[in-house]
């Protein structure tokens, strides 16, 4: 089974070299969509403060940072997706071996620092997000405690509006540092800082975007697809020439025709 990854034609030169394939993952609370984040902190935060006896504050300050998320999709051939994320049908779509990623996502999951999660979006109706958390945490109860599970669970549910985008997601789930601040009477209070290992930073708007760098093989990839109607033979080359840059790991990678129809 493959996953597919939107862009646009120039960022597509940057993700692919000789090296591997390097594609940003966007800190969950500055994603595209501020409503992802009212979500779990309207919906979700609350109930869980009140079953492990903390403050929402407390809650938003152990998980808001440490979350960054890279997207993938379930097909190659949806118009909203092309528009939206692919350059309105200028860019490629990028298509991942799904089990090498899952593998990818086990190896460093066992890692001392950072969980990987590789796991397909829950969308929910409004009143289902709680049965969709209870899930997706039961599936990561298998690698985790209930408590971290639960937070683990925030970055992949979406409401039923965005189920066009038949997602899958990358996470990467920053384990925080965490100290502590004596109190009086004996007691303290737990931190939960942000550990800022290779974040990097771009500006979106106007705004500070942190993000983080997922590397994967080159075997990885197995096909790029472009618009057939949208491309030039130039940009065409432009692809094959990306790939030549490892001719050996990109050897067998397929350069495929789309024709997905696209209203722009």
């Amino acid at each position: 089974m493959l996953v597919y990854h939107y862009t646009s034609l120039d960022a597509f030169t940057h993700i692919v070299d000789a090296t591997g394939i390097h594609l940003w993952a966007t800190l969950f609370s500055k994603l595209n969509d501020p409503r992802e984040v009212a979500l779990l902190r309207d919906v979700r935060l609350p109930k869980l403060a009140r079953k492990y006896n903390k403050t929402k504050q407390e809650m938003m300050e152990i998980y808001e940072n440490f979350p960054y998320i890279l997207s993938l999709c379930e097909k190659p051939d949806i118009p909203y997706m092309w528009e939206k994320y692919a350059d309105n049908g200028n860019g490629v779509v990028l298509a991942f071996d799904k089990e090498t990623l899952e593998s990818i996502a086990a190896q460093n999951f066992e890692g001392d620092v950072d969980d990987d999660f590789f796991l397909q979006i829950r969308y929910c109706k409004p009143g289902e997000e709680d049965a969709a958390y209870d899930a997706l945490s039961k599936i990561i109860c298998c690698y985790n405690d209930e408590a971290m599970s639960d937070f683990q669970s925030f970055a992949f549910v979406k409401g039923e509006e965005y189920k066009v985008e038949q997602e899958w997601r990358y996470a990467r789930i920053r384990q925080n540092i965490m100290s502590f601040e004596p109190l009086e009477e004996g007691n303290c209070k737990f931190h939960f800082d942000e550990d800022d290992r290779n974040v990097q930073h771009r500006q979106r708007g106007g705004e500070d975007i942190p993000y983080l760098t997922i590397d994967f093989p080159t075997n990885a990839l197995r096909q790029v697809h472009y618009l057939a109607k949208n491309f030039p033979h130039n940009e065409v080359n432009i692809i094959q020439d990306t790939l030549d840059k490892n001719p050996i790991g990109y050897k067998d990678v397929e350069v495929i025709p789309n024709n997905t129809i696209i209203n722009i």
